[in-house]
């Protein structure tokens, strides 16, 4: 099994983002659209904390952090849409919506259960 930053040259992410935030402390739904262009099939894992952040983007969109672990195998050559959800980390930003995200080198290895902890965790940071 490899992590999504170990395939990411062969996976193409696109993130369709559900009409809106669920409340406060309700995770977003999303969708990733995953490519593999190899000929072996591959298994993409997704872990809890994992932050996508949103690229090419004029409207200044959230990033997302993913609420919950997430195994997916991509047959050779194929490309396969999964549904994912997770919270925005950016409270002063709008909410992602169709906008192309990629997995960054970070993750969130803080306990969170709300939209309102991962804002609370990402604002201390800011003022520190």
């Amino acid at each position: 099994m490899r992590s999504i930053h170990q395939i990411f040259m062969t996976v193409l992410f696109l993130c369709v983002c559900s009409a809106g935030v669920r409340g406060q402390n309700g995770p977003i739904r999303f969708a990733l659209t995953l490519k593999n262009e190899t000929n072996a099939p591959v298994t993409v894992r997704i872990p809890r904390g994992e932050i996508f952040e949103c690229v090419n983007s004029v409207n200044n969109p959230q990033n997302i952090v993913v609420n919950r672990d997430y195994t997916f195998r991509l047959p050779a050559q194929t490309r396969q849409t999964v549904n994912l959800t997770g919270f925005c980390t950016n409270r002063t930003h709008g909410a992602p919506r169709n906008e192309p995200v990629r997995p960054t080198p970070f993750q969130l290895n803080r306990p969170f259960e709300t939209q309102a902890d991962v804002w609370r965790h990402f604002q201390s940071l800011a003022s520190q």
